[in-house]
């Protein structure tokens, strides 16, 4: 068992690993508009709560993303000859070995299914139409509607277990050659220092936990268009799982779904910032396939109902010529 000041020091020395993240893709550098389409009775249940509802990858496409990576990654560390040279004998590599694949197997058994997505699309300021591809994915194939969020009107908070940041793509050559990229930096650091046979356990979880973070926030090459941008709940930065209370769930038609609700406007409170919904709303679209003004004029009597009256002059109506597939 090493000392706090101990994985404080070894943490530090694989902050190299994190090299590649361009500030100019984090929350703290830039505050976009941010869509969320959905359905109406999605938003319904947003506007009613005020929380944001987030999903399991379990249950998401982005499932199949987060999986490539952490496989992928696990491929690259077993094959790699560098990082088997940097842990100069089989004991060492074996010891190494053992505890990235148990990183990996705690992740599957026990962590994943306590991380939870929430997805954006980064929207353009003078854009009241929104993108029609997402509409045919996500807003209910037009039928739906798009929430807009102003993220400059959020503080920025120094420590929290809710990550926003912009997600990277790339195909899957591309993908692998950046996990790649991480072991070789990690294997020129553990070449470099002496490390103990006790400190191994750590230094695996360190690589497996840039090889996750990779994983929540790579997307393939085709889906570029969608400027998706992710609010994640990661749980390794709330060690003592203040956010169980937000645990919850939803009934659909596929069965029993995992949730974590977030309210912002509370959530910021908590943290001691006092924002409004009429701060953080920039504007909410519906969907091109529905009778434009009738929609509009009965998605406000909507917000009138929720008792959202300073919502309504935010509501838009897609003018884009929609034709269902």
């Amino acid at each position: 068992m090493i000392s706090n000041e101990r994985a404080a020091e070894l943490w530090k020395l694989f902050y190299p690993l994190y090299g590649d993240i361009r500030p100019e893709q984090q929350f703290s550098q830039q505050r976009p508009l941010l869509s969320h389409y959905t359905s109406f009775r999605a938003i319904e249940k947003i506007l009613g709560t005020g929380d944001l509802w987030l999903s399991s990858p379990l249950l998401m496409n982005d499932f199949q993303e987060v999986r490539y990576g952490i496989a992928a990654g696990a491929e690259i560390v077993e094959s790699n000859t560098k990082l088997r040279a940097a842990l100069a004998n089989n004991t060492r590599y074996d010891l190494f070995i053992k505890a990235y694949r148990g990183s990996t197997l705690h992740f599957a058994n026990n962590e994943v299914l306590d991380l939870f997505i929430f997805c954006f699309s980064r929207h353009d300021s003078q854009d009241n139409d929104g993108k029609l591809s997402m509409w045919r994915a996500y807003g209910q194939n037009g039928q739906g509607v798009a929430i807009v969020f102003d993220s400059s009107k959020l503080p920025e908070l120094a420590s929290s277990p809710i990550m926003l940041a912009e997600v990277g793509y790339g195909s899957e050559d591309e993908r692998r050659q950046a996990l790649a990229r991480y072991v070789e930096i990690f294997s020129d650091i553990i070449g470099a220092t002496q490390i103990s046979e006790d400190e191994l356990f750590y230094c695996a979880h360190a690589l497996f936990e840039r090889v996750k973070l990779a994983s929540v926030f790579m997307k393939g090459r085709g889906f570029i268009e969608e400027g998706e941008w992710r609010l994640v709940y990661w749980k390794p930065s709330d060690p003592n799982f203040s956010f169980k209370n937000r645990l919850w769930y939803s009934i659909a038609d596929r069965g029993i779904e995992p949730k974590l609700r977030l309210n912002v406007v509370d959530f910021y409170k908590d943290n001691g910032f006092h924002i409004s919904e009429i701060d953080i709303v920039d504007r909410i679209i519906v969907g091109p396939s529905t009778n434009r003004e009738l929609s509009v004029a009965s998605f406000k009597r909507v917000l009138e109902c929720l008792n959202k009256d300073s919502l309504v002059t935010k509501v838009k109506g897609s003018t884009i010529p929609f034709r269902k597939p």
